[in-house]
C-alpha cells in the first residue's frame, strides 16, 4: 500500500507532538527516516505501517476519552 502525501500528512495532523520519534523507536530508524516518509521522500511500508496503527491507536484512545466524557457529563 502507498499511502499520498496528502494521506501521510492528514495522518501527521492527527498524530500527537512526538509521534514521529516513537515510531522511529518502534520500527528501529532515525526519527529522520520517519520525517523523510512523512514529507514523501521516502517510501517505506515499515514506516507507513506503523504510522497507520499508531493514528488507529490514537483515534481509539479519543473514541474511549469522548465515551468516558459523554457519560460523565450525563450524569
Amino acid at each position: 500500500m502507498a499511502t499520498g502525501k496528502e494521506q501521510r500528512k492528514k495522518i501527521s495532523d492527527r498524530l500527537p507532538r512526538g509521534s514521529r520519534a516513537e515510531i522511529a523507536r518502534r520500527v528501529g530508524m532515525s526519527r529522520m527516516a520517519v520525517c523523510l516518509w512523512f514529507d514523501g521522500k521516502s517510501n517505506s511500508p515499515v514506516i507507513e505501517s506503523a504510522a497507520i496503527d499508531m493514528l488507529e491507536e490514537v483515534t481509539r484512545r479519543e473514541k474511549d476519552v469522548n465515551e468516558r466524557l459523554r457519560a460523565l457529563l450525563s450524569e
